[in-house]
């Protein structure tokens, strides 16, 4: 529903579900404001007569809270620009623009919360800066170590009760019946994940917001193996190919278990690290890592490259194609990977950018994605492309080094002199 056409009604319920309950009275009641008068309101009419909001906390965040909805009515009208109400908005618009034109800089937030700057179309803009929450950045390398130390013992289990396959054969499988086997192949796939992991790596040296870049993905990575720890543990299939030597392990006690699964957590899984694991099916952890770093690396950097873009998505077929040769997983489990991990990161972003818009919602937020909820609640979704060299620059480099040497300099002509 138009915002402007709120009824008295629907501002009171809008104030009692962002937490203003104790205004409802003077809002509703009292002074009789709709919709239109609301979207309307200006910080000099919150702070005089007759409503006069005392504490300075609550008359900033309703502040911005108006400047939500007027942002969310700016984005309604773009996306239907031929609306018989779009000329209507324009004016209305400008009259807010030049009723906020004296109290701007009032609703800029001196300690770095919000800042509102003029976008292209002279309508405001709601910008949060970013910044860290340590918190919650150690809550996820927390999340992430934890899933992949679950995703360790999940292969343990899945090789103990690997079975046999002598009286189970490989499952038909249309393209590795028509595809060689080569013993090598894995080698291939995991150079491609390095070269990956290097590109990503020297895209977060420079990228301005990389702990919040390392933060998301890490949250994204962590879910998905969570998901494919369950699915391994819950379905054995058997594998993919007879020439592999790979057996059922046995596990005498708890101890060997946890060794096992200590060594893999410190290989990271990997083969080339010298892991050799086999009944971790149902969909492919390689293929989640390529498709991960492919998409992050082209999230994270400028449109422009479109050559590195593609080099990241001829790499990442490549790596995936290597799997199929080495008869490491089945079709379905690379398709069911790439699917998986590609949808969850493109909902996790969506979700995440448009989070500021999803004020009336935040029970069903909680409750279905409760994970992204929390970590991405207090933030402004967009990371925006910006980067910086994080170094000390050599100026400052060499202004400390003068400054040490002026002072050591100081110090030693000083006592010289009163050696003398």
């Amino acid at each position: 529903m138009d915002t402007e056409l709120w009824t008295i009604k629907d501002v009171g319920a809008y104030l009692d579900e962002n937490d203003f309950k104790q205004y409802r009275k003077l809002f509703c009641e009292e002074n009789k404001i709709d919709g239109r008068v609301f979207l309307s309101l200006t910080e000099n009419d919150l702070k005089q007569a007759p409503l006069q909001i005392l504490p300075f906390g609550d008359l900033r965040r309703l502040c911005f809270l108006i400047e939500n909805l007027r942002e969310e009515k700016r984005n309604r009208d773009q996306k239907t620009s031929d609306s018989p109400f779009k000329q209507t908005y324009s004016t209305f618009n400008n009259y807010i623009q030049s009723e906020q034109s004296s109290t701007r800089s009032g609703l800029s937030s001196p300690s770095g919360g919000i800042s509102i700057t003029d976008s292209d179309d002279d309508s405001f803009q709601i910008r949060k800066k970013l910044k860290l929450d340590r918190r919650k950045f150690a809550l996820s390398v927390l999340y992430i170590f934890c899933s992949h130390f679950f995703s360790g013992f999940a292969v343990t289990y899945a090789q103990e009760h690997l079975p046999d396959k002598k009286k189970y054969p490989p499952l038909p499988d249309i393209i590795l019946d028509n595809l060689p086997f080569i013993p090598w192949a894995y080698r291939v796939t995991e150079g491609a994940i390095f070269f990956l992991i290097i590109i990503g790596l020297i895209m977060l040296f420079f990228h301005k917001y990389r702990f919040l870049v390392i933060q998301r993905i890490m949250i994204i990575a962590a879910t998905i193996y969570l998901l494919r720890s369950f699915c391994v543990m819950s379905t054995a299939i058997p594998m993919p190919q007879k020439e592999y030597n790979c057996n059922r392990i046995e596990v005498k006690d708890g101890w060997e278990r946890l060794s096992r699964v200590v060594r893999f957590y410190a290989a990271i899984g990997l083969k080339s690290n010298g892991i050799k694991t086999c009944g971790d099916y149902v969909f492919s952890g390689h293929t989640v890592i390529m498709t991960l770093l492919v998409l992050s690396i082209n999230e994270y950097t400028p449109r422009s490259m479109i050559c590195l873009h593609t080099l990241n998505w001829i790499v990442g077929i490549f790596g995936v194609f290597f799997i199929l040769l080495g008869h490491g997983h089945y079709t379905l489990d690379i398709l069911l990977a790439f699917f998986i991990s590609s949808k969850l990161f493109s909902y996790h972003h969506t979700i995440a950018i448009n989070m500021s818009l999803i004020s009336r919602d935040t029970h069903r937020m909680k409750k279905c994605f409760p994970v992204l909820y929390y970590f991405e609640q207090d933030t402004d979704g967009h990371i925006p492309n910006e980067y910086e060299w994080p170094l000390p620059k050599v100026k400052k480099v060499e202004s400390f080094y003068s400054d040490v040497k002026f002072s050591f300099g100081s110090y030693f002509s000083s006592k010289s002199k009163q050696d003398v």
